[in-house]
């Protein structure tokens, strides 16, 4: 699911209710407790969007979402020019202060497979996961 609301009437409300409806949604009829958001970084010291980037970062946390700490999250964009520099954050109904490497290579797994179609062995899990702690942070 993308989450998008038109810029004319940003600022009002829209995405967050968009978002909480879609959060309890999924949870009600899926018993699907935790969203995954890919979320441009606002540590790229090139991007020409920052306003943007850090409008997005401020969005998310205020409705809840928490960034995983301690590994670099990479779109599977196989050949494209331009590789963002992405941050993985979720939302959940479940209480994390840490999550294990196993876990996130589960969530990585899904998302590749089901979002992206790509295969859940896709080298850029191992790559991401590669140099990633046993335990990651969960940050605010």
């Amino acid at each position: 699911m993308y989450l998008a609301v038109n810029s004319k009437i940003r600022s009002k409300g829209y995405g967050g209710k968009l978002l909480a409806t879609c959060n309890n949604y999924l949870e009600q009829n899926f018993d699907i407790n935790t969203i995954l958001i890919e979320v441009d970084s606002v540590n790229e010291q090139t991007a020409t969007d920052m306003e943007i980037r850090v409008k997005r970062q401020e969005f998310y946390k205020r409705h809840g979402a928490r960034k995983i700490g301690g590994f670099n999250y990479q779109l599977p964009l196989v050949g494209a020019d331009y590789y963002p520099v992405m941050e993985l954050q979720f939302i959940s109904h479940q209480s994390f202060t840490e999550l294990s490497k196993s876990d996130l290579e589960i969530w990585l797994k899904a998302m590749y497979k089901g979002i992206y179609r790509e295969a859940p062995d896709h080298p850029y899990i191992t790559s991401m996961l590669k140099n990633a702690p046993e335990v990651l942070r969960v940050q605010n």
